[in-house]
């Protein structure tokens, strides 16, 4: 299981965009600011969010909202509704959680 979960977490890693639905400039800004080190590694993010998401994570975006990069992070909590967070990719603290549309 370890395996697969780290299998998973490099191959999130190797592609230069996450799950953007439009493919656009905030995976390019995501790029970056983790290229600079303005923003932290996706693994050290899920592992500060873990308490909350458990490990049934089902899709990750990156967004800007009022000039702050984010991390959407979609998953199934314990009642199997699908909710969102998202978390300043800077610091790893939640901005914002909610069910998802």
């Amino acid at each position: 299981m370890r395996r697969t979960v780290l299998v998973l977490l490099l191959s999130l890693l190797a592609a230069p965009a996450f799950a953007d639905k439009g493919g656009g400039d905030d995976d390019d800004d995501a790029h970056e600011a983790r290229r600079r080190g303005d923003a932290l590694p996706l693994p050290v993010i899920l592992e500060k969010v873990r308490h909350i998401t458990g490990k049934r994570i089902v899709d990750i975006e990156t967004e800007k909202k009022r000039g702050v990069l984010l991390y959407g992070i979609y998953y199934i909590d314990a009642k199997g509704r699908r909710r969102e967070i998202y978390v300043d990719s800077r610091t790893g603290v939640v901005v914002e959680s909610k069910e998802d549309d």
